[in-house]
């Protein structure tokens, strides 16, 4: 375990590493400049009424890689004298050029990467459904066998087709995304680039100064995605994967034994899942709509409507089992289950205080708050969780249990024996709620109000 502290001027690790995935936000980067007048005059300028979906994406990369990136055309200067206006048509003229550069890179690439995201999202239905299937009682093996076998074909199929249709590039990000490479190397980055170091050196002069990565560090990850993927799967170039099954069997295998690890255990943690990805790919479709028409949209309505849907069924899904709303996150997001805790962790003024039970620091923690509170709920009641009240109760906290089900411990023992542990639970003082489920937590009169159905 990472150690919390900061020794002797040395800033902490995990602290570095936190502060270094600013590096990894250009699609945030770019999107921003939307928010900013400044820059939307900029983008305005460059597209003139001709303001689609795929122009208003193709200016905003441009302005963001002029200003925010510093990358110019050839300069031609044919006069000494630098005014204002000259100065003004100047950076005109180059981020003219730079858009037309920009569309006749990027050409079709929306589209891909909009393929590229359904097949993803479809191959892990295809894992969901496995996996939910194996967990019924009456499951067959050759049942398993056959949908192991459908789901390779399904895997071997999209590869050959993106190896042989696609630009080299997104076969390596599909590969990256299927077996969690993409991730692996961006901590790997992330940890080289924050190892200890003098609180007075920045990130950016560190990167710089040892030259670690290159400047534009999602390409470095591109690379290094690369390479690993050479050498993980014993080929030395895309070429050659067109000539020769082995490795892409091998890679088959790999995506195989990932997508099957990854998932919750629970047929519940599942069909959130399940449910996270079909609210994506909805997300994509609506995008890919606009996205084909060439009429002129208006972004921020544009923008409300997307918002507006995608709270609507994030509130429904509050709605549901706790652990359930953190795996539909999970899905939603594509993000690891400590990155959506700590997305979601409360922390405000008048002391509102969300916190996991994971180990036991977090247990030592919530003891620790118990002193400086009197009430605490608890999201589900488990055999953790009880364990936990027990201890709060030695500090004189009012403990309530907020419970999905109709009674304690649904998945240890049966309704009678329940009933049993929770009357003498509540000689000692404990409270349930059974059959609520957490729709919202905020803050009202200083105190935290855990709001259910």
């Amino acid at each position: 375990m990472v150690k919390r502290a900061i020794i002797g001027g040395v800033k902490r690790k995990t602290t570095a590493i936190e502060s270094t995935y600013r590096y990894f936000q250009t699609v945030d980067l770019v999107i921003n400049h939307f928010k900013r007048d400044a820059d939307k005059q900029k983008i305005f300028q460059l597209i003139h009424d001709k303001s689609t979906l795929k122009n208003l994406l193709n200016a905003t990369a441009t302005i963001h890689l002029y200003h925010n990136m510093g990358i110019r055309v050839q300069e031609i200067f044919q006069s000494e004298k630098f005014t204002y206006e000259s100065t003004s048509k100047l950076e005109k003229n180059q981020k003219e050029i730079l858009f037309e550069e920009v569309k006749s890179l990027l050409k079709d690439s929306f589209l891909l990467e909009i393929d590229l995201l359904y097949k993803v999202i479809e191959l892990e239905n295809l894992f969901i459904n496995l996996l939910i299937e194996q967990r019924e009682p009456n499951f067959q093996d050759f049942l398993k066998k056959k949908m192991i076998k459908s789901i390779e074909d399904k895997i071997e199929n999209e590869l050959l087709e993106i190896i042989s249709k696609y630009p080299q590039f997104y076969f390596y990000d599909f590969i990256g995304e299927l077996i969690g490479l993409t991730n692996e190397i961006k901590q790997d980055i992330l940890e080289e680039s924050s190892a200890f170091k003098d609180l007075s050196v920045g990130i950016e002069k560190k990167l710089e100064n040892e030259e670690k990565e290159d400047k534009f560090i999602e390409v470095s990850t591109l690379n290094r995605l690369i390479l690993k993927v050479k050498e993980n799967f014993e080929f030395k170039s895309h070429k050659e994967l067109q000539v020769q099954t082995m490795s892409v069997r091998m890679i088959k295998r790999k995506i195989l034994d990932y997508e099957i690890n990854k998932f919750p255990i629970s047929i519940p943690g599942l069909e959130a899942s399940y449910k996270g990805n079909i609210l994506k790919k909805n997300l994509i479709k609506k995008i890919e709509t606009i996205f084909k028409d060439e009429r002129r949209i208006e972004y921020e309505q544009f923008e409300e409507q997307m918002l507006s849907y995608l709270r609507e069924e994030i509130i429904n899904q509050l709605k549901t089992n706790p652990n359930d709303f953190i795996y539909f996150l999970q899905s939603l997001n594509e993000s690891e289950f400590e990155d959506i805790m700590n997305s979601i962790r409360i922390d405000t003024e008048m002391g509102c205080k969300l916190v996991k039970i994971e180990n036991q620091d977090d247990v030592e923690k919530i003891i620790a708050l118990s002193k400086s509170t009197k009430e605490i709920v608890i999201l589900g009641v488990g055999l953790v969780s009880l364990q936990v009240a027990d201890a709060l109760k030695k500090n004189s906290v009012t403990v309530t249990f907020v419970v999905g089900s109709k009674q304690i411990l649904s998945k240890n023992i049966d309704v009678d024996c329940a009933k049993i542990i929770q009357k003498r639970l509540e000689a000692r003082g404990l409270l349930f709620l059974f059959h609520r489920e957490v729709s919202a937590i905020r803050t009202k009169d200083s105190k935290a109000c855990v709001i259910t159905n």
